[in-house]
């Protein structure tokens, strides 16, 4: 009774450890796209892409009331600039998001993966002895 309780611990042991460690192998999987993923968008564009918020700014529209004229151009061209600009700062905090968020999943993958393994390895040069 006593060995059977044992090895199912060790069965269960097992399944944890091998289980989190192909976690943290899928972890770095997707770590090594959003990496590559994020070089691309830094050195193939000459701006960071933002994907369908690219061309957000070319649709704003002011609603009129019906007795009012339509919105000047030189408003119309500072609510588009200001909008730009706001496209702008949107692409550096993407950018840095991006890449950080590229860099954890590598990282905590990683940590994860390693650790796991090698309790897995210790835990099967125990067995063999």
């Amino acid at each position: 009774m006593a060995q059977e309780k044992r090895s199912f611990v060790e069965l269960i042991r097992s399944i944890y450890l091998y289980l989190f460690t192909a976690i943290g192998l899928i972890l770095i999987i997707v770590g090594i796209f959003q990496i590559s993923n994020y070089i691309i968008k830094i050195t193939a564009f000459d701006k960071y892409q933002l994907g369908y918020e690219e061309s957000k700014c070319d649709y704003i529209t002011e609603p009129v009331a019906l007795d009012q004229k339509s919105i000047s151009t030189e408003e119309a061209k500072l609510k588009n600039d200001k909008c730009l600009q706001g496209l702008e700062e949107l692409r550096r905090y993407k950018k840095i998001t991006d890449g950080a968020r590229a860099i954890t999943f590598l990282l905590v993958g990683g940590g994860l993966f390693w650790f796991h393994l090698t309790r897995s390895n210790l835990l099967a040069k125990k067995d063999k002895s």
